[in-house]
């Protein structure tokens, strides 16, 4: 699955465009209630694994995700350990039942959405399948990742680790720049061609300063 995931994100790679997400634009824009009430709309059907929704709505959803009155980017919930721990013990049932309540709460936890992968099956699998590719898809055209300029932009740090994941990408080490942006050297040679990556985390930072 994250083989074939890889694979898609580099043939995205090598026919598009990396474009740095505008989250000014989109958190203001969000200030309006109406426009609110456009996003938690599309969110609904994010939270019912929509496979209609559009690679633009992904993009919207994953970063006006930080002008949400439940963004908690430094949140952790004590369940996501259990929810792990029934994943790894092939108790499928009973993860998928405590995923559905986590997702609630965290819906761009990418390590969440693949333990759904796993633990589900028939038309819901496909459908966290979606998720999980599209969520990965939106991060992967925000940058490269190769400079700090051209970082790929997360919502939360644990993003960082669960996209470098994702793409069979194996850190060697950490170096955090500064309070908004780390770099991680990586195992090379890599599918990617990369030594390192870099990955921008503003939202996260911001959230935590402002709540001091």
């Amino acid at each position: 699955m994250k083989n074939i995931l890889a694979t898609i994100l580099l043939f995205i790679g090598a026919t598009t465009m990396a474009q740095k997400p505008n989250i000014d634009s989109l958190k203001t824009l969000l200030q309006n209630e109406l426009e609110m009430a456009e996003y938690n709309k599309l969110l609904g059907r994010y939270m019912d694994l929509d496979t209609t929704l559009l690679p633009e709505d992904f993009h919207f959803l994953y970063y006006g995700y930080v002008a949400h009155p439940n963004y908690a980017p430094n949140r952790k919930i004590e369940e996501e350990d259990e929810f792990v721990r029934l994943v790894n013990e092939f108790s499928y049932e009973e993860a998928a039942k405590l995923g559905n309540v986590l997702f609630a709460y965290d819906p761009f936890n990418i390590d969440l959405i693949f333990g759904m992968v796993i633990s589900s099956e028939g038309e819901e699998q496909v459908g966290w399948t979606f998720l999980y590719r599209k969520v990965c898809e939106a991060i992967f055209e925000s940058g490269n990742g190769e400079t700090d300029e051209t970082a790929w932009v997360v919502i939360s740090v644990q993003n960082e680790y669960s996209f470098l994941e994702a793409l069979g990408l194996n850190a060697v080490s950490l170096e955090e720049i500064d309070e908004r942006m780390d770099k991680f050297t990586l195992s090379y040679p890599n599918d990617f061609g990369l030594m390192e990556v870099y990955f921008d985390h503003s939202e996260a930072y911001f959230h935590f300063r402002d709540r001091k």
